[in-house]
């Protein structure tokens, strides 16, 4: 027996009525494709938190590199003598999308190649979740 159902149609065979097959789907084969979209809805929606706190880690890590790479900036605007350690060590600044607080702290040394002296700064980023962001960079006199 053929899948589908039958719908009376009436057509004029001598005034008779007969039965013609259309097309459709059975009520078994809907309820198991709404299962189906039901299943996948729900695994979708189940990895949005995951993608959220991704999302967060992100933004917080793109953050920490602008704030490193300002600070970094900033000791290259300043003159060569000037250039120590205490120089930048900033307030601590607030992410405004997470409202987490990151610190900053700025090493630097002094290192001598061909004759030449050179300092070398270490920018380093940290927030509470337990990461840091270190940015480096040689300024010449």
């Amino acid at each position: 027996m053929s899948r589908g159902f039958y719908i009376l149609r009436q057509k004029n065979y001598c005034g008779g009525m007969m039965y013609e097959k259309i097309g459709g789907f059975t009520l078994i084969e809907t309820i198991i494709a709404m299962v189906i979209f039901s299943i996948i809805v729900l695994m979708s929606t189940s990895s949005m938190p995951s993608t959220k706190d991704f999302e967060m880690r992100s933004k917080n890590r793109v953050f920490a590199l602008e704030l490193a790479e300002k600070q970094i900036e900033l000791m290259k605007t300043l003159a060569y003598g000037s250039v120590n350690s205490a120089v930048l060590v900033t307030n601590p600044a607030t992410n405004p999308d997470s409202g987490i607080q990151f610190g900053t702290s700025v090493v630097v040394n002094t290192i001598a190649a061909g004759g030449e002296t050179y300092k070398t700064v270490a920018v380093t980023v940290s927030w509470p979740t337990a990461l840091t962001l270190t940015l480096n960079t040689i300024i010449a006199p």
